[in-house]
């Protein structure tokens, strides 16, 4: 069982180390989607964070979808709102390995954005 521990632990080490070195956060950037009224935004690294900001005088209603797997089996959807002048972000950490879609919409806009989850970072390729 040590042994085992230890393995996860190097393994984790190494992924680490490896992401910070080798430019693959710089993939994980945060990806706008803005208009005048809000910005949409969705951005890897550690954990998965979905938010937006609402610069309007009204109450912006987002609905996420985010689908994990192979085959895209695991989808969770849902909605928040975000009052005039506020920003709402939520963050998820995983502990898996697993390809990811992620979008975001409100009113007449859409973002969407695509990667991989190892372990409880999250990379995206767009």
């Amino acid at each position: 069982m040590k042994k085992v521990s230890k393995k996860i632990v190097v393994i984790t080490v190494l992924l680490v180390l490896f992401v910070t070195l080798s430019g693959i956060g710089e993939s994980s950037i945060p990806s706008f989607k803005s208009n005048n009224d809000f910005d949409l935004y969705i951005e890897g690294g550690i954990g998965l964070t979905i938010g937006a900001i609402n610069y309007g005088n009204q109450t912006l209603t987002v609905s996420y979808n985010i689908t994990t797997g192979i085959f895209g089996r695991n989808v969770v959807n849902g909605e928040f709102q975000v009052p005039p002048h506020q920003e709402i972000g939520i963050r998820t950490i995983g502990f898996s390995i697993t390809p990811l879609s992620v979008t975001l919409s409100a009113e007449n806009e859409t973002l969407t954005r695509t990667g991989i989850a190892i372990m409880i970072f999250v990379i995206f390729f767009n």
